[in-house]
């Protein structure tokens, strides 16, 4: 099929180009490079209407170059507690993976404060927040939980009763993967120049994970993103209800008593994120059927053979893109080609960038206030 491709005002010709679907998945991925993506990013305590503030400080490309930024105000996120949350809704099967730093509010040291940590969470959306048992949700983070060392905590939470797991590690930076299938969640970790491990896998179907009033699967669209939280001694001592309706900051609450004066405040937590990179997921055909929480059936090398692979910023060669764009800011890369017939909407912001060539298709179109930039740059 030729067809026309638009770089500079003054370079023009004509290019043949391949009918290539790529997923689209990774249109979520944000490398944290322009503040202009954090409006990507949705706030539950916004989006859920709680009345309250769980992020003292937040922002890309601010306060550390290149990174998500989140600073949290005390709270956590334990059976019906609700903590820092920062997310994107992702529909069907993925992978999610980030490169994550937890200190303290000083950028070096181990967090001093109990159940200090950041990761990813997966989550269920959630109508009303102020209904028990609601929380559905699993999580890996890293930071200081207990015994004063850096920890990884993996928590799996089924109609807000929450198990931990937390396992001693010896450093506050690692890579950290969620997969969805199906059912299945599967939660693997890499130190820097290490290998993938599995660490844990959660069986999320009705019957692993139910009560009387509701079932623990997770919807077909679920919130996956980034999770912070600290100050777990405090978050304790006040109990759920207080927690959950206030801001806990000693210059926040609204003028009610603090039930806990006793306790002082002492949030200690950074996270930053490198980055999020999402994938889609393809389980190889002998492991098709079975069941991928069952470590009998499906080995840790088994899912290592297919989860394990090295993550890098997503810039195909050739990248078709037919998913339509309603995002605030997105950038799209390819290395030597891109084609749209898509729908950019919603006043977005959208960067378009190719090696060779860029396509705009039939059915491509830009609504009124969208802004479209297009040149020759390839991969960043």
């Amino acid at each position: 099929m030729v067809k026309y491709w638009v770089g500079s005002l003054s370079l023009l010709c004509l290019c043949l180009v391949a009918d290539l679907s790529i997923a689209q998945i990774q249109l979520h991925n944000d490398e944290f490079n322009t503040g202009a993506s954090l409006a990507n990013w949705l706030n539950v305590t916004d989006e859920e209407g709680w009345g309250v503030t769980r992020l003292e400080s937040y922002n890309i490309h601010d306060s550390v170059a290149g990174h998500m930024f989140m600073k949290p105000f005390t709270g956590s996120w334990f059976n019906e507690y609700r903590g820092a949350y920062l997310y994107k809704l992702v529909n069907g099967d993925f992978i999610i993976t980030t490169t994550v730093t937890a200190t303290g509010r000083d950028y070096v040291s181990l967090p001093a404060s109990d159940y200090s940590l950041a990761g990813i969470m997966i989550r269920e959306p959630v109508v009303n927040p102020n209904l028990p048992d609601q929380q559905n949700y699993v999580f890996m983070s890293i930071g200081q939980a207990t015994g004063n060392t850096f920890n990884f905590e993996i928590k799996n939470t089924c109609h807000s009763s929450s198990n931990l797991n937390i396992i001693p590690i010896n450093t506050s930076t690692a890579t950290v993967r969620m997969a969805r299938i199906g059912d299945a969640i599967i939660v693997l970790s890499q130190f820097p120049g290490g290998a993938w491990e599995v660490r844990n896998r959660y069986d999320r179907t009705e019957s692993a994970c139910s009560n009387v009033t509701f079932d623990g699967t997770f919807s077909e669209t679920v919130q996956i993103g980034l999770v912070t939280y600290t100050d777990w001694p405090k978050v304790q001592a006040v109990g759920t209800t207080f927690h959950n309706t206030h801001t806990l900051h000693p210059d926040s609450l609204g003028g009610d008593p603090d039930p806990a004066p006793g306790t002082p405040y002492t949030p200690d937590l950074i996270g930053q994120y490198d980055y999020v990179r999402f994938d889609s997921v393809s389980v190889p055909a002998p492991f098709q059927g079975m069941d991928l929480t069952d470590a009998m059936q499906v080995s840790d090398a088994d899912l290592l053979s297919f989860l394990g692979y090295t993550n890098q910023a997503h810039c195909p060669d050739l990248y078709h893109l037919y998913s339509p764009i309603d995002h605030s800011f997105m950038e799209v890369h390819a290395g030597t080609v891109l084609s749209a017939e898509n729908q950019l909407s919603n006043q977005s912001n959208v960067s378009l960038s190719a090696g060779e060539s860029i396509e705009l298709m039939p059915g491509f179109s830009v609504d009124l206030n969208t802004s479209l930039q297009i040149e020759l740059g390839g991969c960043p």
